[in-house]
């Protein structure tokens, strides 16, 4: 197929995938309501017999996932409030819609998260709390223990995303110094009903690591929080209010999470209702529809980007290349930051390959990595595209890939060249996608 074409499939592909687990998607699909009785994956709630219905959660799609809900619902809802991240917002008339700081918290994702707290708190027995959970809830909505400052939580939250760790261990820590994260939502909302509608960002999709679980039992506990910190040797770097609640924790003068059985967990109810393979499947179906012999990857990408690159790379160059092929994956890689460079895990991910790749393919291909919320890193960019003559263009402008690896600095290299990806805010939320076409 002729170059532009294959990049032109590439980026259809991509915003198939994305739409697929966009809320006005997936709520039609998922979601049925008849004037009294919602349906929510074939499970029934009969909306008269509570006296009030209120919807609260964040995630980067929690404002769309709100103002779906919002259209099907109508009247019934009674108010509520979700916080999603700046410049992602959306039009609501009886859900409160609030913006905060992703993927360090700041003062208005406390204060908005304070309200929410208020308002769940007041509910009542016979009341309906409808949560929408979603990818960046961990940073968006939070109020740490008394103990612990705003400006130690930042500190705390940088050490974590900048140390290589994955997010289910950043969750555990984040679990620990939280009064609303790891169940403890649902503990201040009963004796009301809690439903949780989430869009799944993390692999295996496991409700108690998706935004560290704020509806769900918990299952980690302090002395998992304190092996995450040893892990990446942080005890010396944290701020010195979260090392000694840690500590107090694992001499049991600090509250645990609340944990399988707890009573406060019996009225929770959980659906998952998007996730990275659904925006595969997709994916695959527009690949195929173009004419493309399919591979789909189950077994997600993670790890170091770098490192993660390199072995896509192998296994693309043991496929028959000679005719048309899409090989699709989805995931969530690491950066372990060693240099002072911009960028965010889809852009090094990216770099590493065209690493890898230079100019042995000898024929057009496209090869692209995408953050499906639009936003890869702290850039405006949401991914990066290469293509068989990214390298000599690279080479033209005496680019080296190896220093810009080494530094962190895969935007400005991407940028020199027009390659990087800028869907803006999407309103979906569930990992990166990847795609290679030949």
């Amino acid at each position: 197929m002729p170059p532009t074409i294959i990049k032109s499939h590439a980026l259809e592909i991509l915003a198939s995938s994305i739409k697929s687990v966009h809320p006005a998607t997936l709520f039609k699909q998922k979601i049925k309501y008849d004037g009294q009785v919602l349906n929510i994956n074939k499970r029934s709630f009969d909306l008269k017999k509570y006296n009030e219905v209120i919807v609260v959660g964040a995630g980067k799609a929690s404002a769309a996932m709100a103002y779906e809900l919002e259209s099907i619902l109508t009247d019934m809802i009674s108010g509520g409030l979700v916080i999603t991240n700046y410049g992602n917002r959306a039009s609501c008339k009886r859900i409160e819609i609030k913006e905060a700081g992703h993927p360090l918290s700041d003062k208005n994702g406390l204060a908005a998260s304070g309200k929410i707290l208020n308002q769940v708190k007041n509910l009542a027995e016979n009341d309906l709390a409808i949560c929408l959970i979603s990818g960046g809830a961990s940073a968006l909505m939070e109020i740490p223990v008394d103990e612990v400052s705003l400006s130690d939580l930042i500190k705390l939250n940088n050490l974590l995303l900048s140390c290589g760790a994955e997010i289910q261990e950043i969750n555990v820590v984040r679990k620990h110094i939280s009064q609303i994260k790891g169940g403890q939502l649902s503990k201040h909302i009963y004796p009301a009903t809690c439903v949780s509608l989430i869009i799944s960002d993390v692999i295996g999709d496991p409700i108690d690591i998706i935004a560290s679980g704020p509806t769900c039992a918990d299952t980690s506990t302090f002395f998992d929080a304190c092996r995450v910190i040893n892990k990446y040797n942080l005890h010396n770097s944290i701020p010195a209010a979260i090392k000694s609640y840690l500590q107090n924790g694992l001499g049991d003068k600090a509250k645990e999470t609340p944990k399988p059985g707890d009573a406060v967990l019996s009225k929770s109810t959980i659906f998952t209702i998007g996730s990275s393979e659904i925006a595969k499947t997709e994916a695959g179906k527009t690949a195929k529809s173009f004419g493309y012999k399919t591979l789909l990857i189950r077994d997600p990408v993670q790890g170091e980007a770098s490192d993660a690159a390199k072995k896509m790379v192998d296994f693309i160059k043991k496929q028959n290349l000679d005719k048309p092929i899409a090989i699709i994956w989805g995931g969530e890689t690491t950066v372990s930051l060693k240099g002072k460079g911009k960028g965010g895990r889809n852009q090094e991910f990216v770099l590493a390959a065209l690493h890898e790749i230079k100019d042995s393919l000898k024929k057009p291909f496209v090869f692209l990595s995408c953050g499906t919320d639009g936003r890869d890193g702290p850039t405006d960019a949401a991914g990066a595209i290469i293509d068989e003559l990214t390298f000599p263009k690279a080479q033209d402008q005496t680019l080296d890939i190896s220093f810009f690896l080494k530094n962190n600095d895969s935007y400005p290299f991407f940028e020199s060249l027009n390659a990087l990806i800028k869907t803006g805010p999407t309103g979906a939320n569930v990992m990166d996608i990847g795609i290679f076409l030949s």
